[in-house]
């Protein structure tokens, strides 16, 4: 059985020549500033194993080990061709097919987990989030970025006509795959907020320890530690 949607892994196989490129565009050029961040909230020691869950094309996994040269990133993601763009930039990183609901690791062997901008494609969060504890060692962090629809009242209507009218079209002008954009804005308006994830990480195990809201909330900057008790 799959665990993530063929036809999302298809549209990614397809726009990854050019994703990093629109990444920088639909974000301001801020996305890479949000992945260091994201790195630096990690609280990284050399030698630590961390996992970058849906690597992509590894701009992720380059800011962790800008922050901590010495840590161990090892990178899954169910798209070859987005694997592919990781490679040219990093021809030796360990990284493999794979997809957050089955994570090919033994349980508490790994120390951090991060993900940037791919919780919405996880076909299913609850089995995700409980690998992701399962793998973590007692005490171990997982960090996400992740969008959702804005919050208070002016920014939302600016934001709406930006992403959902605008976003759409430069995707399309770009990468000449204007559903892929389109699909990217409908995924947006569909993810939990924070109420939402936190419930969810209080379900599979996870206490909150930081969540910066970016953009009115547009971007959430997320940690949680793995909970051991009433396991």
């Amino acid at each position: 059985m799959s665990h993530q949607s063929d036809s999302v892994v298809a549209l990614f196989d397809r726009i990854a020549p050019v994703y990093d490129r629109l990444n920088r565009i639909i974000s301001w050029g801020q996305d890479r500033r949000w992945r260091r961040e994201l790195a630096r909230r990690m609280e990284l020691k050399s030698d630590q194993v961390v996992l970058d869950v849906s690597v992509g094309t590894g701009d992720m996994a380059l800011a962790l080990r800008e922050v901590c040269s010495q840590v161990r990133v090892f990178g899954a993601d169910p798209s070859l061709k987005m694997i592919s763009r990781y490679r040219s930039k990093s021809a030796e990183a360990p990284v493999s097919l794979g997809v957050a609901e089955l994570l090919p690791f033994r349980s508490e062997t790994v120390s951090r987990v991060v993900c940037a901008f791919g919780l919405r494609n996880f076909v299913d969060r609850a089995a995700a989030f409980a690998e992701i504890h399962r793998i973590l060692k007692p005490g171990g962090l997982w960090g996400f970025l992740e969008m959702s629809a804005p919050t208070g009242r002016l920014f939302p209507i600016l934001y709406d006509f930006y992403f959902k009218r605008l976003v759409p079209l430069i995707g399309a002008a770009i990468s000449l795959r204007p559903y892929a954009y389109q699909y990217l804005r409908d995924s947006v308006y569909v993810f939990p907020g924070f109420k939402g994830m936190r419930e969810e990480h209080l379900q599979a195990g996870f206490k909150l320890i930081f969540y910066r809201p970016i953009l009115r909330a547009a971007v959430g900057l997320y940690v949680f530690e793995k909970n051991t008790e009433n396991r």
